[in-house]
């Protein structure tokens, strides 16, 4: 494949580039390109990449970029996430990984369960992308400014929600380590 010898990490997001890249090509970057090492998968089709990964070399590696699938894309051979949630529940989803790869689906499941107030959060019609994300960074401390256009500032009540979904959150955590704590 002529021309894409610096291909290091395709990033497959169709829903911004508005074209679907076949699996045939996918599987084919992997086999033919030297440095295509790994994919940011947001197709949001884990079926379609379980295809894919039974295609590529046992070296590619899988990395969901759909932060709310990154469980199931657990299941088909992802070995990391490029996300969004993840500015704010990195430590989650290292738990997360780390249960899947000792074999503990349960435990997995159940972090996944926590974050999924946050997936929901991080991007909707009313409140795309980076926009809910911007507004939990301010929340966090971390100065971000407004989205640009044409996103436009933050709509009212987004704030708020970015606390609630925060402390949510954090009570889930909370509860965990309680539980955790209580069994020993």
């Amino acid at each position: 494949m002529t021309g894409v010898q610096t291909c290091a990490l395709p990033i497959y997001i169709p829903v911004r580039t508005g074209r679907k890249i076949a699996t045939a090509t996918l599987a084919r970057l992997a086999r033919e390109v030297p440095n295509a090492a790994a994919l940011k998968d947001a197709a949001g089709n884990p079926a379609e990449t379980a295809v894919l990964m039974s295609q590529v070399p046992s070296s590619f590696e899988l990395l969901s970029g759909d932060d709310n699938l990154t469980l199931p894309f657990m299941s088909v051979g992802a070995t990391g996430v490029i996300g969004v949630a993840t500015h704010w529940t990195a430590e989650d989803h290292q738990e997360m990984f780390a249960a899947w790869e000792r074999g503990d689906t349960e435990t997995a499941r159940l972090v996944n369960q926590r974050l999924l107030e946050s997936f929901a959060f991080e991007t909707g019609d009313d409140n795309p992308n980076p926009i809910p994300t911007k507004a939990m960074m301010r929340h966090l401390g971390i100065p971000v400014g407004d989205a640009r256009l044409p996103m436009g500032p933050p709509p009212a009540g987004l704030a708020e929600r970015a606390d609630r979904v925060w402390a949510n959150l954090v009570a889930a955590r909370d509860r965990k380590s309680t539980r955790l704590n209580s069994s020993h």
